[in-house]
């Protein structure tokens, strides 16, 4: 999964896989989840995100086919092959999950034409093409995954004939990367499920917004981007999908121009798009929601951005992803204890915490059905309490009434799983 073709500009860089923390060392994804108001959840996620590029060992000079097989593990990941020329234009791409094989991807294209022919003379004194350069680029989409890269693309023989355009002047030299025939490359993307799912549980709107670069600062994770130098380190990217079958919802390339971080609403600058919860259509109440943010490229050197070409080997990006949307009738806590399951959420109606209403707790029966364990009324505040003691595994939700008026008939929370005691 990921984007269309667009042209960057692409310097022609060692091949040589380095390394480049923009946030210092990769750590684990972790997140927080609270109403900034009634009704409405906010989920911050901190995480980091990788991408790598490889080029090609030699450049291209001679017109024909260039072949890469992209083959990862574990074959659930998704993760995209793009191939790039020396100006950095997208010639191919393969995403991920629309591979036509599981765990396995492959490129095809076919040079028509070769624009460097300068020829030199190399350290054993034989006569050889500069060629064209092409990258790899290997992205993260989703999951960690390890992968290894093989192809092969034309080379020239000059001692048969001068010209890119011969059919009998040029064999097809083969590549691998790793280099080793058993080794494997590791890359690391946004995870799958949690918590980059989430469910919006009433009609309203939501807003999915992605701030960068994100380091570790004094033992707290802090966004750095510094407006005034405005560099341009990475192309980042985020998507929102719904459903099993990942129906697109927001696609978000960045900025066209420059790819900086725009100001954001309530300050910071970063990524943001916007969603409404309707009672049909895409994005409905209770269907799962898919985030994903994407590192897609890497520049060499952050002040000039694309203009200073692409950064060759692996980059590793932290980030802040904040995830808003409706949840009036929100499971707030469920906190095991020696006796019972201490379950706590509050309910809210039009943007006010509703005191004295009634709220049911369901527990879903062996035929699917939804049964009343309990019923339980508001405090003052909002807030609804109840200790419940199953005596098998239990999956259970809250239920109230709601306003039809403004919303649903109907408010629900997300269920929960509680285990025997």
């Amino acid at each position: 999964m990921g984007r269309t073709a667009r042209p960057w500009l692409v310097a022609t860089l060692t091949c040589a896989l380095a390394t480049l923390f923009l946030s210092g060392a990769a750590w684990a994804a972790t997140y927080t989840v609270r109403q900034i108001a009634p009704g409405t959840t906010a989920r911050t996620i901190w995480d980091t995100a990788q991408v790598h590029v490889i080029a090609l060992p030699h450049g291209v000079d001679h017109e024909g086919p260039i072949h890469a097989e992209l083959t990862f593990q574990p074959a659930r990941a998704d993760l995209d092959l793009y191939l790039l020329d020396a100006e950095g234009t997208v010639l191919q791409q393969e995403m991920g999950t629309m591979a036509v094989t599981s765990g396995r991807e492959v490129i095809d294209y076919q040079v028509s034409e070769v624009r460097d022919t300068t020829v030199r003379i190399d350290a054993e004194g034989r006569r050889e093409m500069v060629g064209d350069t092409y990258y790899l680029v290997v992205v993260a989409f989703n999951e960690a995954a390890d992968y290894r890269l093989w192809g092969y693309y034309p080379r020239i023989d000059l001692e048969a004939g001068s010209s890119p355009s011969y059919d009998w002047n040029y064999t097809l030299v083969d590549f691998r990367y790793p280099a080793e025939d058993d080794a494997w490359a590791t890359i690391r993307g946004p995870q799958y499920g949690g918590p980059y799912d989430f469910r919006p549980t009433s009609l309203g709107e939501g807003e999915c917004r992605l701030e960068w670069p994100v380091e570790a600062l004094d033992d707290t994770l802090k966004v750095t981007y510094d407006p005034v130098a405005a560099p341009m380190p990475v192309e980042v990217e985020q998507y929102l999908y719904a459903g099993y079958r990942w129906e697109p919802v927001v696609r978000h390339y960045g900025q066209v121009d420059d790819h900086l971080p725009a100001p954001l609403p309530d300050g910071g600058y970063g990524l943001r798009d916007t969603f409404t919860v309707e009672r049909s259509g895409l994005v409905t109440p209770m269907r799962l929601l898919h985030y994903v943010p994407s590192l897609f490229l890497a520049y060499a050197d952050p002040l000039s951005g694309p203009a200073g070409g692409v950064k060759v080997g692996e980059t590793s990006l932290g980030f802040k992803a904040t995830l808003i949307y409706p949840e009036n009738l929100r499971l707030d806590r469920v906190v095991r204890r020696p006796r019972a399951y201490f379950v706590a959420g509050t309910l809210s109606l039009d943007g006010r915490r509703v005191a004295g209403a009634e709220v049911d707790i369901e527990r879903q029966a062996e035929d699917g059905e939804w049964v009343t364990v309990t019923t339980l009324v508001t405090r003052d505040t909002g807030w609804w309490y109840v200790r419940l003691r199953p005596n098998g595994t239990w999956k259970i939700r809250a239920h109230a009434a709601g306003d039809p008026a403004t919303g649903l008939a109907d408010e629900y929370s997300v269920s929960a799983v509680l285990d025997p005691l």
